[in-house]
């Protein structure tokens, strides 16, 4: 992933995806060896001893383009239940 610096926030909202509180982060920052301008999107899901993370960054040129993109792809999720997931994975 790519290093960052001058990162600021700019919203943190709770959401409720798949049944599970939790909250969706959005930033943006510079790549720090170009220093070009990013956004951030980050989505974190915390569920009983496990979570799952998803996070876009881009251009921040293209964010107003990509984010409902983002928020669409992170509102789909959907938890495997016991009997879905493979055995290694139990």
């Amino acid at each position: 992933m790519s290093k960052t610096r001058e990162n600021s926030l700019s919203s943190h909202e709770p959401v409720i995806i798949d049944g599970l509180n939790n909250y969706e982060t959005a930033a943006a920052g510079k790549d720090a060896g170009s220093s070009t301008a990013l956004a951030l999107h980050q989505l974190m899901l915390f569920d009983a001893g496990r979570y799952f993370i998803m996070v876009g960054l881009l251009g921040a040129e293209l964010r107003d383009e990509f984010l409902p993109e983002f928020k669409s792809l992170a509102r789909s999720f959907k938890r495997q239940s016991e009997t879905e997931r493979a055995p290694t994975q139990r």
